[in-house]
């Protein structure tokens, strides 16, 4: 085979090279620069899908170049960090757009500028292959709801880094986009061994004293909030992303095509289509947003688990994992953590993605073993259990210690009531 292809190239009076050729790479993608003298191509490890954006300067032999010198990359430099940034193009600018993942999860377009990152699309959907026009105020791409087997359209957007008043085409000026450049945003850590409460009945017990809060989104006030902060404590916010609900402010936003059946057990809940993120993201980005304003410090995100239930949609794991791992993105975009609940038999997979767990009744469901590996990761797990099982609390306690998490007892109606191991 590698000898026919040689044979190709010199019927037409031409030849290949190597440009790269490490065995430890995979190269793909290559893009030249408009005045010729870059290139720019996406590179992972093989074996791995965490590809990064490499440039280099490229020097071809001219007519009086010695004959033994062929063409090579010099000068070459990493330019991205991943987690996964693919689908690289120059623009006619001598700027650079790509498809990445920003915290890693679901890709969208976004647009180097003087070495600085600039989203350019944020649907919920899967963007790539961008490319620009020639009068670079327009952008095309393809983009696809999540999941491999969606049917993928051409879109084009405008270019929000163009000033239109400009007489010149060539000028850039930054239009307030978010500067995504940094990747390491600093996210409130939980640390192991915290204490923990979480309550959403009642009114709130000021007496009980614990390293972390769990309280939910909406009935909580931003004074309370702060107050708890001013005691060098950490606040998490509560937020229903899997389940609708009917008393929530906000319950006539959700479409009702993603409305699916009643949540057994909790009136007034009814499961969500996930899969449909482009119509679930303005909802609940909005409440991930009041999460933010209200000062808190994390995330509980309820129901993530769908996928196990009759939610009268037919959900894949891998719908819920792409679903989780936006979750995570929208989170960490925000200074956010976010908790792993209930949701054991994806652990493994988003262990990369979520900054705790917290689980319900898994020492009565004999499961708590699966989220040992976030405490063996550096990271805390919460372990409830709650009066209405009967459980030994004393022997979750000895599971719990042994673990590594932090137990505690409830009222499954989650009021102030608690009991510590």
């Amino acid at each position: 085979m590698r000898k026919n292809y040689v044979q190709f190239f010199q019927e037409l009076n031409s030849y290949e090279f190597y440009l790269t050729h490490d065995v430890k790479y995979d190269d793909r993608l290559p893009s030249w620069s408009q005045d010729g003298k870059k290139i720019l191509w996406q590179r992972t490890e093989i074996g791995k899908d965490d590809w990064k954006i490499y440039t280099a300067d490229i020097a071809i032999p001219t007519s009086s170049s010695p004959s033994t010198i062929d063409p090579r990359l010099e000068n070459v430099k990493q330019l991205t960090n991943g987690p996964d940034d693919t689908d690289n193009s120059w623009t006619w600018d001598e700027n650079i757009l790509s498809s990445r993942t920003g915290n890693g999860v679901i890709p969208n377009i976004f647009l180097l500028v003087d070495g600085k990152w600039h989203r350019v699309t944020n649907s919920g959907k899967e963007d790539g292959a961008p490319s620009q026009s020639p009068n670079i105020k327009w952008i095309a791409f393809e983009s696809h709801i999540l999941g491999k087997e969606s049917q993928s359209d051409i879109w084009i957007i405008k270019n929000s880094l163009i000033n239109d008043s400009s007489n010149s085409t060539n000028t850039i000026q930054i239009n307030n986009l978010p500067d995504l450049s940094d990747r390491n945003i600093q996210i409130p850590k939980i640390e192991l061994g915290s204490s923990f409460q979480l309550q959403f009945a009642g009114e709130f017990d000021k007496s009980i004293d614990v390293d972390v809060y769990d309280l939910d989104l909406y009935d909580t006030n931003k004074a309370l909030v702060d107050e708890l902060h001013t005691k060098g404590k950490k606040v998490i916010c509560y937020i229903n992303v899997g389940a609708w609900e009917d008393w929530r402010s906000d319950k006539d936003d959700f479409p009702k095509e993603v409305i699916g059946n009643d949540y057994d057990g909790w009136l007034g809940e009814k499961w969500l289509d996930i899969r449909q993120v482009d119509k679930l993201a303005p909802i609940i980005e909005k409440r991930f947003d009041l999460c933010k304003d209200k000062g808190f410090d994390g995330i509980e995100p309820d129901n993530i688990n769908g996928f196990e239930n009759p939610t009268g949609f037919q959900l894949t794991y891998e719908d819920q994992l792409r679903y989780n791992k936006w979750l995570s993105e929208q989170a960490h975009e925000r200074g956010l953590s976010i908790g792993l609940k209930n949701t054991e038999q994806q652990a493994k997979d988003l262990i990369d993605y979520y900054d705790y767990a917290l689980l319900e009744g898994c020492f009565v469901g004999n499961w708590c073993e699966e989220l040992r590996i976030f405490t063996e990761n550096g990271k805390q797990v919460f372990m409830i259990e709650y009066t209405d099982t009967e459980v030994d609390f004393r022997k979750a306690c000895e599971k719990a210690n042994k673990l590594g998490f932090t137990a505690l007892l409830k009222n499954r109606n989650l009021d102030s009531f608690i009991q510590k191991c």
